[in-house]
């Protein structure tokens, strides 16, 4: 009775500790979800651009269809857009750039989703290719239903490796996705966009960059991302040599956008001169580092997945099929 009741206690606790894969597998379905959301958010944003330019006012619910959008951009976009009204400020430049971001956002996730299907594919056959070989070998092969109980648990335990090819492959997938970001750190993604964009707005509305700056990292520290602590809450904080040797490329490159926002607003307040096209410029070259980075990793993936091919489902078929041979000369006599 003890040993019944510890067996499936320690199931249900190897059950929960497989929770980060389920995780893992549902964020990698919901891909084309996020993509229609980004697109329906774009083409909401270019109709409120649209009334804009056509002279129109746009209703509140207009205004209120930015609360359907991504979290965290329903926050970001409406309490930006809100502090541009209030102060008279001009919108369709936020909107235009918005626009653009989502619609960068969208053919990136596209490209990267098809850079990476080859290895999705790979790791879909590799679940299912002991399944169909056993089955295969059950019907044309003499003597297995005979032995079905050691067939079967050969079956099985085949399996057990393959799935952990097909486990190791979602999850060189899923890091070149992100770049080689660790997952605690992949809400940086938005942040740093969402950052940006609330200086952006802040500049905007007429604060001055270093209180702007100030106001945006407060919002992002209150949020619990590390990554205010990595940027410094202050513009004129000296700048802190980092080790950068526990990051990844991607980690680097985001951490080193806010240093080098922080320096463009140095420079500008010194010389008293306007730097929002400078923010952005910063902003534009630092996401494009990101995404070539990201692309050579999706390029590189699938010569990785077959690792884990070689490792795990090359000795599993030669397993099921070695296995379901000696069981067929062996009830054949021939021992």
């Amino acid at each position: 009775m003890i040993f019944w009741v510890m067996t499936y206690l320690l199931f249900f606790a190897g059950v929960r500790e497989l929770a980060p894969v389920r995780h893992r597998f549902l964020a990698l379905l919901g891909q084309d979800r996020g993509i229609e959301e980004l697109r329906l958010a774009a083409a909401k944003l270019r109709l409120l651009q649209e009334l804009l330019e056509s002279g129109m006012v746009p209703s509140s619910e207009e205004w209120d269809r930015i609360r359907t959008f991504p979290t965290p951009w329903n926050q970001i976009i409406g309490q930006s857009l809100q502090d541009l009204r209030k102060e008279g400020a001009p919108v369709l430049p936020t909107l235009d750039r918005l626009h653009r971001t989502f619609l960068d956002q969208v053919d990136f996730m596209c490209e990267a989703k098809v850079k990476s299907a080859q290895s999705l594919s790979q790791a879909h056959l590799s679940l299912g290719l002991i399944p169909g070989f056993s089955l295969m070998i059950y019907l044309l092969l003499p003597g297995i239903p005979e032995s079905k109980g050691t067939f079967f648990l050969l079956t099985g335990f085949s399996t057990l490796l393959a799935s952990f090819a097909y486990l190791w492959i979602l999850f060189l997938s899923e890091k070149a996705r992100f770049g080689n970001v660790r997952s605690e750190n992949r809400s940086w993604w938005i942040s740093a966009h969402t950052t940006m964009e609330r200086i952006f707005a802040l500049i905007s509305s007429g604060r001055p960059p270093d209180q702007a700056w100030r106001s945006a990292l407060h919002e992002l520290l209150v949020s619990g991302s590390n990554l205010a602590v990595l940027w410094g809450a202050q513009v004129w904080d000296p700048f802190v040599p980092r080790n950068f040797s526990g990051f990844s490329e991607c980690e680097r490159i985001m951490i080193l956008l806010g240093v080098e926002v922080r320096r463009s607003i140095q420079t500008s307040l010194l010389e008293g001169r306007g730097c929002l096209d400078r923010l952005e410029s910063v902003h534009k070259s630092s996401f494009e580092e990101l995404k070539t980075r990201i692309r050579t990793e999706l390029n590189l993936l699938p010569g990785r997945c077959l690792k884990p091919l070689f490792l795990f489902v090359f000795p599993a078929v030669l397993l099921l099929m070695g296995g379901s041979l000696w069981i067929f000369f062996k009830d054949s006599g021939f021992e």
